[in-house]
């Protein structure tokens, strides 16, 4: 039973550390891609390509932690806009990985229903992550869009020396 608990102990460690390790990224929000599209976009590197047809070569879709700490109050021209979650603060319970998510004041819970990426931005099924700007609170987290639903993508670019 020992062995048992030590092996899932470093197999949270592991993945926790894969999951959290996404949360150092510092890239700075440019603003929305030009063109729109479903949560089914051949996955992230194709999100990434409409933000690079946008602002250039460098840019790639921004992660909830690079957009809450440099997109601010800016509204841009689209007020809601898909965007890769990223969770924070992983454990295993016991029975389950349990994350917080960045941008959400919620406690502890699944990591797959908190990592909504519409089964990694392939499916027009199920849900996915996105931010929205409501007039008086400005920008909020949302991981229950529908796939199927047709939104811009949050950019970002590396920062610059």
């Amino acid at each position: 039973m020992r062995k048992l608990a030590l092996l899932a102990a470093v197999v949270c460690l592991i993945s926790c550390w894969g999951m959290n390790a996404e949360a150092q990224t510092t890239g700075v929000y440019q603003g929305v891609s030009n063109a729109s599209t479903t949560g089914a976009n051949q996955g992230r590197p194709h999100m990434n390509v409409l933000c690079q047809n946008t602002y250039g070569a460098s840019a790639y879709m921004c992660t909830v932690d690079e957009f809450f700490s440099t997109a601010g109050s800016v509204t841009g021209t689209a007020p809601h806009l898909w965007i890769q979650p990223v969770l924070h603060n992983c454990v295993y319970d016991g029975a389950q990985t349990m994350c917080q998510e960045a941008g959400l004041s919620t406690p502890f819970e699944s990591a797959t229903a908190l990592y909504t990426t519409c089964s990694a931005w392939t499916s027009a099924t199920g849900d996915g992550t996105s931010v929205i700007f409501k007039s008086g609170t400005g920008w909020e987290l949302m991981n229950e869009t529908p796939c199927n639903s047709s939104l811009k993508v949050a950019c970002c670019q590396p920062p610059t020396s």
